[in-house]
């Protein structure tokens, strides 16, 4: 999940992806019994870059940008003006190409991530 690899959901409000295809089960009980699968979202490419850099920055070894760079049609130096207050206040690290989350930054990971 964490690195956009294919997996399988089972069960209510389940999560899959396979292909480069997200599916969705309803997160209704009774929804999801009556018709199980209710959403497709093909990942496009803007959609594939914005949740490599969300997954990414959930791990510990973080996101490494020159990949990034090279897979996509990526600006690296707008992302990385983004998250420089970030960095200054010790949330985040740029170091060795990569860029990760520090262990006070996890804690306020969803309000850095509404900012990129």
């Amino acid at each position: 999940y964490w690195t956009l690899q294919p997996y399988l959901g089972f069960g209510v409000a389940a999560h899959s992806m396979v292909q480069d295809r997200r599916y969705a089960h309803s997160r209704d009980l009774e929804a999801y019994l009556r018709l199980g699968l209710t959403e497709r979202r093909d990942l496009e490419e803007a959609g594939t870059i914005e949740e490599r850099v969300m997954l990414g920055l959930r791990l510990t070894a973080g996101l490494d940008l020159d990949h990034l760079a090279r897979q996509y049609r990526f600006d690296r130096e707008a992302l990385l003006a983004k998250v420089a207050p970030f960095i200054q206040q010790g949330w985040m690290v740029w170091q060795e190409g990569r860029l990760r989350m520090l262990p006070k930054g996890f804690l306020i990971y969803n309000s850095i991530m509404s900012e990129l």
